[in-house]
């Protein structure tokens, strides 16, 4: 027992902690981490300022290659990247901006932005080439190349099937429409896949603009996709990472302009759901939702509120991180809290305040996405006991 215990453990601990690309993280107002010694260390050089949208990747060493608040792209000596302005994301849109390596090519990464609620700039990319300025990378010609628009504030990203592909999802502004942008070595297939499910959002639904606002995240193996929209609703889809379909909408939230929801992240096994806001009633924190628990009714039964406690309670970003936790900040502190262990039920989960010092470094709201399948562990392991027999999934 002890031996395929030891062994087990090895096998998961390559997988979670071989990809180093999210090792970095800068956000906020000039706070960064750095998870390379398995922990998460303040970085007080990030030039971000940001209230909410940024992204930042590493190598697969982890070392720092660039970031972004989605108008300005950063190097790893933090001066301005080749032609690293102008970007048409927003630091006040929730996701402005998603880095994707390129399929099959070390030196080139596309950057996604998108604007402000339903603001006019959209959806858009723009490439980044390693090779350029002496290895310090810079913006090629293809710069803000325009995909959709309006949008809401929404980009998440996952790896293919095959992890030769990746999947870049946002959502339209004034309709139900998801966009799935298929990246592969080739480069970025500007025709989406379009699913038409779920909520209706824009002005036709509802005459403000805020329920443009709030995440939208893809689980670590691929299989689910979650969105909260801000005096909304949140809800749960089935994701296909092989056709970029998105379906079977489960609605965890009910519509409600006293729903003020923000931040969303599975956790690392895929099976539980966390989403930051305030409902109806005016409970609020993190609700943390069984998917697992059966019926779609037992899945809007499982809602547990696990953050409850002194004031401010955290109501921004939810972020998995490279050791497994997930972060969250609560608004203008020099601190994130973290949900320890994110795949366990409950308050099992272990919900701490002021986990991870900024070093004097405040978040705001945001913290930097990333590819989700990064934080993707190949398979879960059941019955781990000698003579027994043990399913890998």
């Amino acid at each position: 027992m002890k031996i395929y215990s030891i062994i087990l453990f090895l096998l998961v601990s390559t997988v979670l902690f071989s990809q180093k690309e999210a090792n970095i993280w800068y956000f906020g107002e000039n706070a960064g981490l750095d998870f390379n010694s398995g922990s998460p260390v303040a970085l007080t050089d990030g030039q971000l300022n940001t209230d909410e949208g940024c992204s930042t990747i590493s190598d697969a060493n982890g070392q720092l290659l660039f970031y972004s608040d989605g108008i300005t792209v950063y190097n790893k000596n933090h001066t301005i990247m080749l032609n690293g302005t102008g970007l048409l994301g927003d630091s006040s849109s929730t996701h402005s901006a998603l880095i994707v390596p390129k399929p099959n090519d070390p030196n080139i990464y596309y950057i996604f932005t998108v604007d402000y609620q339903r603001y006019p700039n959209g959806l858009r990319y723009s490439e980044i080439d390693m090779t350029l300025d002496g290895g310090l990378g810079g913006i090629t010609t293809t710069k803000n190349i325009l995909l959709h628009t309006p949008t809401t504030e929404k980009i998440t990203a996952i790896h293919g099937k095959n992890r030769n592909e990746v999947w870049v999802v946002s959502h339209k502004w004034d309709s139900d429409e998801f966009m799935a942008f298929k990246v592969t070595n080739t480069g970025v297939n500007t025709t989406p896949v379009i699913s038409a499910v779920g909520t209706h959002v824009g002005a036709s639904f509802r005459p403000d603009t805020e329920h443009a606002i709030g995440a939208i995240k893809i689980s670590p193996d691929g299989k689910k996709l979650a969105v909260a929209r801000r005096k909304v609703d949140a809800q749960v889809f089935n994701f296909d990472n092989v056709t970029g379909v998105i379906s079977n909408p489960i609605t965890l939230l009910d519509d409600s302009t006293t729903n003020v929801l923000y931040g969303l992240e599975f956790s690392p096994n895929s099976r539980l759901l966390y989403v930051t806001g305030e409902v109806t009633g005016g409970e609020k924190g993190i609700f943390q939702y069984n998917l697992k628990a059966g019926s779609a009714n037992d899945v809007l039964a499982s809602r547990i509120e696990i953050s409850g406690g002194e004031e401010p309670l955290p109501i921004g970003a939810l972020q998995l991180a490279p050791d497994g936790k997930i972060y969250t900040p609560r608004l203008l502190r020099t601190t994130l809290d973290a949900i320890n262990k994110p795949n366990e039920l409950g308050m099992a989960c272990d919900y701490q305040k002021d986990v991870v010092s900024l070093n004097g470094r405040r978040a705001v709201s945001g913290l930097p996405p990333f590819i989700q399948s990064f934080f993707h562990v190949n398979f879960d392991v059941e019955d781990l006991c000698f003579g027994d027999l043990t399913q890998f999934s």
